[in-house]
C-alpha cells in the first residue's frame, strides 16, 4: 500500500498549518464560555486542528495505491460441430440425442479451478451449446479466428474441438491454430468408410452468359457401394410457369465401388435474363442421403461485354491488383497498357482505369481529352506521379490543391454511411476500415456538390470527411477518384488476415460496375446490391427518390413486395437514411425472385421493379467421409491429441497432466481517492460530534 498524490510533499504541512490555524483562532483566550481545566480545552483544539487539517488533506485528493495479486483460472473450450455432416454417418442417432450430454460430463470431470465454456461452431464459433446440426458449411478456420479474437488475450489453456474433419470453407485452420499458441485436442466424430451413398459433388459455371452463345457446365458425381448399379444424369431448365425442359440426359453405369466421373454439359444462353438449372441424379435403394443428388444453379444471359481499359503512367503493383479483382467477371474485356506503349483507339473503351493519371509527362494525356469527348467513364486514382495541377483542369468535379509537392500523407479509410450511389455489404465495411494506409495527397481537397464520398480519410486514427474514394453524380460522364496508391497492400492484406480477397474485390467490382452502368434519370429507382446471392447471404435493397428539380427526398414510406417463383410472396417497408433508402432482407430460400418498390410523392405513383435469385448451397452433402487424418494434423501441430467418442473422457487427464496449463497469476494496481473511504468520514464525523457536545456541555456557543 502506498500513499500517491499530484501535489508536492511540502502541501501536507501546509494542511497542517492550515487546521492549527483554525484550533488557535477558536480556542485561544476563548472566553465565550465559564472556565474549564485546560487538558478539556486542549482536547478541543486537537479535534479542531485534527478535522480541520484531515478536511485540508483531502481536498488534495491523495490516492492509495494497492497492488493486487490477479489469479486467472486457465480456460478450456469444449466446442463441438453443429452441421450437417456430422448426420451423415452411421452414428448419427447417438450425436442427435446423446452426444451433446457426454460433452457435459466431460466438462463437469475438470476440478473447479478450470473455467470451462462449451459452446459449438458451424460458419464460425456460436455464442451457445448447439445440437441441432443444421449449418450449411464448416468454416473450422473462421471458429479458430473467433477464438483468437476472444480468447487470444486470456488464459487459454486448451481446445477440445469435436468434429468429423470436414472443412468446406474458410481460411487453412492449421494456419489459424498455430495463432492460438494454445493445445487443441481434436474429437474424431463421423465415419472414414464410406457410407451408401450417390452424390452430386461439385457443379462448376461461370455466373454469366452471352445471348446465343454456348456455355459449358462441369458436373463432378460420386457413388459408394452401388456396383454394377446404373442411375440417370439429368440437367432441366425450370421455367417461371412451372414446365421443366430438357437440355441433357445420360445413363451412367456405376462399375465399381468407389465410382466417380465428370460430364461436361454444353448448353445454349437463347434469351436474356435468369435462367435458373436443376442437375439431378436418379435415387438408388440404400442412399444415406438423396439430397445431394439434386443441385441448382442459376445463370445470368446478357448480350454484350464492357471492354474496360487499366491505363498506367509507369509500372505499378496496383495495376496487376485491380485486373486480378476483375478477372473473375466474365462480362468484362480486360486490357493493361502503360501510356508509353499505348497506341489503341480510345474510343473501343467502355471505362478507363487512370492509374497516376495526369501524368507529370504530358505527352502521354492526350487520351483524357478524347475520353472526355466521348464521355467514356473514367476512375482517376492518384499517386505520387500525378500531374495534381492538370488534374483540376481536366475536369471540375473534385479539386487537389497540394500543400506540399513533397509530401504525401498515410491515411487509413473510414466508410460513409450517407453514400447512396450503392452499397458495400457490412462484412466488406468492416475489413476496408481494418487495412493498412494508402499513400495520399497531402493536400486541401474539394468536392463538388454532385460528387459523394464512399470512403474518408482517417489520419492518425482521427476520422475526418475528406475524400478518398469518391464519385460524381448527375453528370456525364461518370467519374471516379480514388485518391491514394496502394491497393495492393489491402488485397495482400486481407488475404493474410482472412484467406480471401472478398473485400477488395467487392470494393472494385461495384466500383466498375457503378462507373460502367448507363445514367438513370428516373426519378424513383430500386435495385439490390446483387443479382445472384447464395442462400446464407443477406439481401440488400437501396432505393432513390428524386424531386421535379432531381433533389433526394426521403418523406414518403416506400414499400416492397418481393414474390418468389412459387408466389410466396414478402412485404416490408424500407428504411430511411439521410437521402435515400435502404432495406436488409436477410436470407430469403432459395429461388427466382420479383421485386417491386411503391411509393407516392406530390399525389404522383412512382414504382420500379427488378429480379433476382438466390441459390441454394449443400457444401455439407458434397463431402460426407470423415477427415480423421486432418485431425491427426492439427492436434499433433498443435501439441494436442485426438480421441475417438468412446475414448474422450482421457483428454481431461492429459489435459490435467500438462505443466504448461495452470493458472496466470499477475498483479494489478489498484487507486482509490481517500475521500471514498467511509471511515474516514465517520472519523470526522466523530470529532466533530465529541466537539459539539463539549462546547454545549462546557456551555460554548
Amino acid at each position: 500500500m502506498e500513499l500517491v498524490s499530484s501535489y508536492p510533499w511540502w502541501y501536507y504541512f501546509l494542511c497542517l498549518l492550515i487546521g492549527a490555524a483554525f484550533a488557535f483562532a477558536l480556542y485561544y483566550k476563548d472566553k465565550s464560555v465559564p472556565e474549564k481545566p485546560r487538558f478539556v480545552w486542549q482536547l478541543l483544539a486537537f479535534l479542531r486542528f485534527a478535522t480541520v487539517s484531515i478536511i485540508s488533506f483531502l481536498l488534495l485528493n491523495p490516492m492509495i495505491k494497492k497492488d493486487n495479486k490477479i489469479t486467472e483460472k486457465p480456460i478450456v473450450l469444449i466446442i463441438n460441430d453443429d452441421s450437417k455432416s456430422i448426420l451423415y454417418s452411421k452414428d448419427s442417432a447417438f450425436y442427435r440425442k446423446q452426444f451433446q450430454a457426454e460433452l457435459l460430463k466431460l466438462s463437469a470431470k475438470f476440478p473447479t479451478d478450470f473455467e470451462v465454456k462449451q459452446l459449438s461452431f458451424s460458419n464460425g464459433l456460436l455464442s451457445e451449446p448447439s445440437s441441432s446440426f443444421n449449418g450449411r458449411v464448416t468454416n473450422l478456420g473462421k471458429t479458430l479466428t473467433d477464438i483468437e479474437e476472444q480468447y487470444g488475450n486470456l488464459n487459454l489453456g486448451a481446445v477440445v474441438i469435436a468434429t468429423d474433419g470436414i472443412v468446406n470453407e474458410g481460411p487453412n485452420p492449421i494456419e489459424r491454430a498455430l495463432r492460438l499458441k494454445a493445445p487443441i485436442y481434436t474429437i474424431a466424430l463421423g465415419d472414414t468408410t464410406p457410407q451408401i451413398d450417390l452424390l452430386i459433388k461439385k457443379v462448376s459455371h461461370n455466373e454469366i452468359a452471352y445471348l446465343n452463345n454456348n456455355f459449358t457446365t462441369k458436373i463432378e458425381i460420386e457413388a459408394f457401394g452401388f456396383e454394377n448399379k446404373a442411375t440417370t444424369l439429368t440437367v432441366v431448365e425450370l421455367k417461371e410457369n412451372g414446365e421443366n425442359i430438357s437440355l441433357f440426359k445420360n445413363n451412367v453405369s456405376i462399375t465399381n465401388s468407389k465410382f466417380s466421373s465428370n460430364y461436361d454439359v454444353v448448353l445454349k444462353a437463347e434469351k436474356e435474363g435468369f435462367h435458373h438449372y436443376r442437375v439431378s441424379l436418379t435415387p438408388l435403394n440404400g442412399e444415406i442421403s438423396k439430397s445431394n443428388n439434386v443441385k441448382d444453379f442459376f445463370i445470368e444471359v446478357v448480350d454484350n461485354k464492357t471492354n474496360v481499359l487499366i491505363l498506367g503512367s509507369s509500372p505499378h503493383p496496383d495495376l496487376g491488383a485491380i485486373k486480378q479483382a476483375l478477372k473473375p467477371l466474365q462480362n468484362l474485356n480486360i486490357e493493361v497498357a502503360l501510356s508509353q506503349n499505348f497506341n489503341q483507339n480510345i474510343n473501343q473503351y467502355q471505362l478507363i482505369i487512370a492509374h497516376q493519371f495526369p501524368a507529370q509527362m504530358g505527352q502521354y494525356n492526350a487520351w483524357i481529352n478524347k475520353a472526355t469527348a466521348l464521355k467514356t467513364p473514367i476512375l482517376f486514382i492518384g499517386g505520387k506521379q500525378t500531374a495534381w495541377n492538370v488534374f483540376n483542369q481536366v475536369q471540375k468535379n473534385l479539386q487537389v490543391n497540394l500543400r506540399n509537392s513533397a509530401t504525401s500523407s498515410r491515411v487509413t479509410a473510414i466508410h460513409n454511411s450517407d453514400f447512396t450511389y450503392f452499397t458495400l455489404t457490412p462484412n466488406c465495411i468492416s475489413k476496408i476500415q481494418s487495412f493498412p494506409p494508402l499513400d495520399a495527397p497531402f493536400a486541401e481537397i474539394r468536392p463538388s456538390l454532385n460528387t459523394s464520398a464512399l470512403l474518408y480519410n482517417k489520419v492518425e486514427n482521427v476520422n475526418t470527411t475528406i475524400p478518398l474514394l469518391a464519385f460524381s453524380n448527375n453528370v456525364t460522364p461518370k467519374l471516379g477518384f480514388l485518391l491514394g496508391e496502394g491497393f495492393w497492400r489491402w488485397r495482400l492484406d486481407e488475404f493474410d488476415k482472412f484467406q480471401t480477397q472478398d473485400a477488395t474485390d467487392e470494393l472494385i467490382r461495384k466500383t466498375i460496375q457503378y462507373l460502367s452502368s448507363k445514367e438513370d434519370k428516373r426519378f424513383f429507382k430500386c435495385k439490390t446490391d446483387e443479382r445472384i446471392y447464395a442462400e446464407d447471404a443477406s439481401i440488400f435493397f437501396s432505393a432513390e427518390l428524386y424531386s421535379s428539380a432531381y433533389e433526394p427526398v426521403v418523406e414518403p414510406d416506400v414499400s416492397l413486395a418481393i414474390t418468389r417463383s412459387d408466389g410466396k410472396q414478402y412485404n416490408y417497408v424500407l428504411n430511411r437514411s439521410t437521402s435515400s433508402y435502404v432495406f436488409n432482407a436477410g436470407q430469403l430460400p432459395p429461388g427466382k425472385y420479383s421485386y417491386e418498390a411503391k411509393t407516392t410523392y406530390n399525389n404522383i405513383a412512382y414504382a420500379d421493379n427488378g429480379t433476382f435469385s438466390v441459390q441454394s448451397i449443400d457444401y455439407e452433402g458434397s463431402v460426407t467421409l470423415a477427415n480423421h487424418k486432418f485431425l491427426q494434423q492439427l492436434a499433433v501441430q498443435t501439441s494436442g491429441k485426438m480421441y475417438f467418442p468412446n475414448t474422450m473422457s482421457k483428454v481431461v487427464e492429459d489435459i490435467l497432466n500438462r505443466g504448461d496449463i495452470k493458472p496466470s497469476i499477475y498483479t494489478e494496481q489498484d487507486l482509490t481517492a481517500m475521500i471514498k473511504y467511509r471511515w474516514i468520514l465517520g472519523i470526522l464525523i466523530c470529532f466533530f460530534a465529541i466537539e459539539w457536545f463539549m462546547r454545549k456541555w462546557l456551555g460554548g456557543v
